[in-house]
């Protein structure tokens, strides 16, 4: 395996993601941002650009698939605890550029906390039943805050630790 090709493709496709996220914030919406805005400010030629992606909505596509994919372990905690939420914390500040995309991409109101996964992941392993509404509305209403601390820690350029936010976020529910 060749380590330099791989960090370079790496590379390529974090300034592809970082040129999407200000492209999406001039334009407004994926439909009006263009394959060669894309590439000028990313500094790449086209043929680049379609050695991995088919157009942008191919990018925007598989950098949700991979949002999806890099979470979807992370919330398998044991049936006591549920989720670790500092390692999913640790996940997104090494993936920085994909987040920072899944929000500007608009992922359901964020790519981190779905109601969906949270409520898999926190329901013990024999549990048949539906939530009762007051377990459906605290997880909802955890979800939103923690995509919204997340969502300010990304704009901010994850200026503190994925343990210093995850004290934070403790703090906040005590």
């Amino acid at each position: 395996m060749n380590t330099k090709d791989n960090a370079c493709k790496r590379e390529t496709r974090r300034r592809i993601r970082e040129a999407l996220a200000a492209e999406l914030g001039l334009q407004g919406s994926l439909d009006r941002v263009t394959v060669t805005a894309l590439c000028q400010r990313a500094g790449i030629n086209r043929s680049t650009f379609y050695a991995s992606y088919h157009d942008v909505f191919d990018l925007a596509e598989q950098t949700c698939a991979e949002i999806s994919q890099g979470m979807s372990g992370l919330f398998r905690g044991d049936e006591a605890s549920g989720p670790n939420h500092l390692e999913i914390l640790r996940h997104i500040y090494d993936n920085q550029e994909a987040f920072r995309l899944g929000f500007k991409l608009g992922i359901g109101d964020g790519p981190i906390l779905r109601w969906d996964i949270y409520e898999e992941a926190s329901r013990p392993a024999d549990a048949a039943h539906e939530p009762m509404a007051i377990e459906r509305h605290h997880a909802e209403f955890f979800r939103a805050g923690f995509n919204a601390i997340v969502r300010m820690w990304l704009e901010a350029g994850c200026q503190e630790t994925p343990e210093e936010i995850y004290e934070v976020i403790l703090g906040m529910v005590r």
